[in-house]
Order: C-alpha cells, then structure tokens, then sequence
C-alpha cells in the first residue's frame, strides 16, 4: 500500500512555509530520491482552508517517478481554518489511509499529513467542477452512486470506523445541524429569495425540524460505513465524461443512505429525480450486493430514503457566502419539491 505521511515531518502553516525543501521532504517519502529545486504559486483560492496550486521543478529522480510539473495543495493555512483542524485531519485520513485501499474516482494523493495534503492538480486532465445550481444528468448520478457502493462496502461495520470518531461526524458532535435550523435563522431564510422554491407545507420550521429529528433517531439504528459526508454537486468534477468526488472534509462515518438520499435528490432535476429514483435506488443496492454487503431490500431502503430527505432542507439555512444564491436557491428547491412529493402533509 501507498505510504503518503510521515510524522517526523513538521507540515506548513502558512503559504511562507511551503517551500522547496518542505516539499522535498514530503515527496521523499513515497518517491525516493526526489527534491523539489524550486516551486512557483499558480492559482490561490482561501475559503474554509486554503488551497494552493504548485508549479514544481524537480530533479532527475523526481522525474523518473513521473511526478507531474503541478499538483495542489490544501490545508489550514490561516488563521480561522486554524480553529477547525479537525476538518483537515479527516481529509488527511481519507487520503492516507483510505484512498490507497479502494479503487475509486477521486484526486490521486502524494502527501497526507496532520490536516495537509498534496493531491493531483486535476486542471492538468481538463476535468470542469460541478455547480450546486446546475443538476446532474441519470447517468451522471449512477456514475456516483457506484462510488459510493465502494466505499461505503469498504469499512462496512468495521471496528476500523472507530479512528472516525462518534456516529454523524461534527454534524452531530458539533452541534451543527442545530445551529443551523435555529428559529431566527430558519425565519430569517424564509424572508429571502432564496427560499421561493419551498412550497408553503414546508416553510413551518418544526415540521422540518421534526423530520430531520426522526431521521437523526432512525439513522441511529442502522448499520454504520464510512461516508462522504456532503456528496453535492459542488464537491464533484468531471472528466471524459465521467464523475468523481472532491473535498473529503466531512469524512464521517454512519448510515449508507445518508449519502446516498443527500446525493441522489440533491442533484436531480425534480423530473429527472422523479423518473428515475427508485431504479438508481436499486442500483444502488445491487452495487452494495456485489461487495459483499448484505444490502437492504428495496422497501425498506425506499422508506430510509424517504425519510432521509429532510437533511437536505438545511441548505435553505446555510450561512451567506458559503454558496451562491442560486446554488442555496437550486438545491433546497430540489429537495423541497422532494419532500412534498413524497410525504403527505395535512
């Protein structure tokens, strides 16, 4: 297996410290022989964390591994990204620990360590990035769906879960999920434009929360796997026609349908959803099965989804800036028009 980390290797803090010698010492540990004799910043992009696109020049050695003239890098490089390092330790994990061991479409890694990574610069393949506002196609959403089987078969009930912490990730642990759907905020986002998709059986507060309560409490009995964690459009990119899956920050563990009810009615078109759920539901299933995991049978996968939907109203509320307008606007109306297909509401 790949070894990407090394803990005696202090990692960067600041864009200062990303230097040709660090990165020496980092590609060293999977590619031998390798230095870095100088390093250019291309694009910089600072949101949640910071990342970083890297120009590199490298030595005969780095050259004989093949190692590409750019790549990214990502981490907690200012201050506020400082105060929730544990979002870049799971992206770590992920990309130690868990991308060398299953086969699926996602940034090659060079480097993981303590909240760092070095991964591939996908720029240089021609892949474009999903927009939250822009829905995916049937076959698109199939695409992910069979990545999702993969790793959500690998840790399937596995005490190997445990280095991921308590069930639900932050999500849970933090708090979040509450804070966000707090009665000044849910009221606040029903006065803005971006909640004109939401049909009025939705816009009372305690009825999603009391939906988001029930899945919480129904999730808490199923069998646990390894997740994502926020699987929508704008963590995907594509090339040659095909899907794969970005920032693994929300890396957690807990219940298959979580990513999947999130995914699949997040990023359909409400006809392309209704035409096609229940049969991408099943190839979900049938995608588990051929890992060997004992899947669920359709009804009652069906009703998980169901009643899974009501995560996916927490877009309505997220804080401003976090995504477009259009994009909180997009994704909330696809799952709002979801629930109010799917649930009678007197």
């Amino acid at each position: 297996m790949t070894n990407l980390s090394n803990d005696s290797i202090a990692t960067p803090d600041s864009r200062e410290t990303i230097t040709a010698q660090w990165l020496t010492q980092a590609l060293s540990v999977n590619y031998p022989g390798t230095e870095v004799k100088s390093v250019y910043f291309g694009s910089e992009i600072y949101g949640t964390g910071a990342k970083l696109r890297l120009l590199l020049d490298y030595n005969a050695a780095g050259h004989r591994h093949r190692l590409p003239p750019t790549m990214w890098i990502k981490g907690p490089f200012h201050e506020y990204s400082r105060n929730i390092h544990a979002a870049f330790e799971r992206e770590t994990l992920f990309y130690r620990d868990i991308s060398p061991q299953v086969n699926i479409r996602s940034p090659k890694g060079y480097f993981a360590a303590d909240g760092v990574v070095l991964i591939e610069d996908l720029l240089a393949a021609n892949a474009s990035f999903g927009d939250p506002a822009t829905p995916l196609t049937a076959a698109m959403v199939r695409d992910v769906l069979e990545i999702q089987a993969r790793y959500h078969a690998l840790w399937w009930q596995s005490p190997k879960l445990d280095i991921l912490g308590k069930r639900g990730g932050s999500l849970k642990e933090d708090g979040v999920i509450e804070r966000l759907m707090q009665p000044e905020s849910w009221n606040r986002a029903m006065s803005m434009e971006r909640s004109r998709g939401v049909p009025t059986a939705l816009r009372n507060r305690e009825r999603v929360w009391s939906g988001i309560e029930r899945l919480l409490a129904v999730n808490d009995t199923l069998p646990e796997c390894l997740l994502h964690g926020d699987p929508h459009i704008g963590n995907m990119y594509f090339v040659d026609g095909r899907v794969g899956l970005l920032d693994w920050q929300r890396l957690m563990r807990g219940p298959w349908i979580w990513d999947v009810a999130y995914m699949l009615a997040g990023t359909l078109a409400p006809e392309d959803r209704r035409n096609h759920e229940k049969e991408l539901l099943r190839y979900y299933l049938e995608q588990l099965a051929s890992h060997g995991v004992v899947a669920p049978s359709f009804d009652e996968a069906w009703e998980l989804y169901r009643i899974n939907l009501f995560y996916g109203m927490v877009w309505v509320v997220v804080p401003d800036g976090t995504q477009t307008e259009e994009a909180i606007y997009s994704v909330s109306s696809r799952f709002a028009a979801a629930i109010d297909e799917l649930w009678q509401f007197d």
